[in-house]
């Protein structure tokens, strides 16, 4: 699966990338931290368990098979 990560890219074609890292991080609460692992093409998220349901959910919508 393709993770895009990391600030913002663009592939020329005028459409801007955000990684994926980037979205994560704006639903988490000030508890919550995520880290990529590019070795592996994971992201590692904590976060209190109330709020997993709504990163999984994010995670699901934009995790997409390339």
């Amino acid at each position: 699966m393709h993770l895009p990560r990391g600030g913002i890219s663009s592939s020329g074609s005028g459409n801007a990338e955000v990684g994926i890292d980037k979205v994560i991080e704006k639903i988490l609460t000030k508890d919550g931290k995520v880290v990529v692992d590019e070795r592996t093409n994971s992201l590692i998220v904590s976060e209190v368990p109330i709020n997993f349901p709504r990163i999984e959910a994010v995670l699901k919508a934009l995790d997409i098979r390339t």
